[in-house]
C-alpha cells in the first residue's frame, strides 16, 4: 500500500494507478494473481475512502511505510474495511489485553475464526489449511502495523498512533451519528487497544492542536469540531 500511495503522489487518477500496479508492476510481484489482488485489496480497503482522506494516505506515504503517520492511518482502514480483523481485534485481542494475557499464537486466532462460523456463513466453507493461512495472514498484518511484537513467540503491545489518525476516526463516528458519551465508549477505540481515559487524552490532544473543541464532565460531552473534514490540518 505504500507503494500505491507513493503513485498516488503523482496522479490521484484511478485507471493511471490501476495501470501502474497490473502493467507497471511497481510492487515488484510477478503474479499477475498477485497484482490484481494489490488492487483488489487498493480499491476495496482505500479507494472507496473520500479524496481528503486519500490524500493524507498519499502525504502521510512521503515519510516511508514505517513511519507512525503512515502507517497508523494505513492500519485504521485495514481494521475499519475487514470485518474479521475488526472483530478480532475489539473481542478476542482486546480481552486478552485487558486480562494482561499478551501472549498469542497462529491457534488463538485459529479458534477465533472458527468460533464466527455462526455469525459469518462464509467461513463454514473454509479449508482448514485457508483458516491456518488465515490466520498467519492476519497476525502478520498486526505485527507489521506494530500491534503485536516478536517473530516466534507473538505479544501484543499498543502501537504509535497520530493526531491526525484519531482525527479521522473521530470524523468517522461523527459520520455514523455517534454523540456524547458514546464517542469516547465507542468499541471502535479498542482497534488501539485504548481505554476510555486513552481516548480522553487524545481528545485533549486534538483540542489543543485546535482541531476540536473538548470538554467533560462525567458522562456529559461537549465536542465540536474546529477543522472540518477535508481541511489542512
Amino acid at each position: 500500500m505504500h507503494l500505491i500511495f507513493q503513485e498516488y503522489v503523482k496522479s490521484s487518477d484511478e485507471e493511471f494507478i490501476r495501470k501502474r500496479i497490473l502493467h507497471d508492476n511497481i510492487i515488484h510481484k510477478n503474479s499477475f494473481y498477485n497484482r490484481e489482488n494489490a488492487w483488489r485489496i487498493y480499491y476495496q480497503r482505500y479507494n472507496i475512502c473520500p479524496t481528503w482522506i486519500k490524500n493524507t494516505l498519499a502525504q502521510a506515504a512521503v515519510l516511508g511505510p514505517k513511519s507512525t503517520e503512515f502507517a497508523s492511518l494505513a492500519y485504521l482502514y485495514y481494521v475499519l474495511h475487514e470485518r474479521l480483523v475488526y472483530d478480532f481485534i475489539i473481542e478476542d485481542i482486546w480481552n486478552r489485553w485487558m486480562n494482561k494475557a499478551v501472549s498469542i499464537k497462529t491457534r488463538d486466532a485459529q479458534s477465533f475464526i472458527l468460533s464466527k462460523r455462526t455469525e459469518i456463513p462464509q467461513l463454514s466453507s473454509w479449508s482448514e489449511s485457508t483458516i491456518i493461512r488465515c490466520s498467519r495472514s492476519m497476525l502478520t498484518a498486526l505485527r507489521d502495523f506494530g500491534l503485536i511484537r516478536g517473530t516466534n513467540k507473538k505479544s501484543l503491545q499498543r502501537m504509535a498512533v497520530t493526531p491526525e489518525t484519531i482525527y479521522q476516526l473521530l470524523c468517522i463516528l461523527y459520520a455514523e451519528g455517534v454523540r456524547g458519551y458514546n464517542l469516547i465508549s465507542s468499541s471502535d477505540w479498542r482497534i488501539f487497544l485504548w481505554r476510555e481515559s486513552d481516548v480522553v487524552e487524545a481528545f485533549l490532544r486534538l483540542a489543543q492542536l485546535r482541531w476540536i473543541r473538548f470538554e467533560r464532565s462525567g458522562s456529559t460531552i461537549m465536542l465540536e469540531f474546529i477543522r472540518l473534514p477535508g481541511d489542512e490540518p
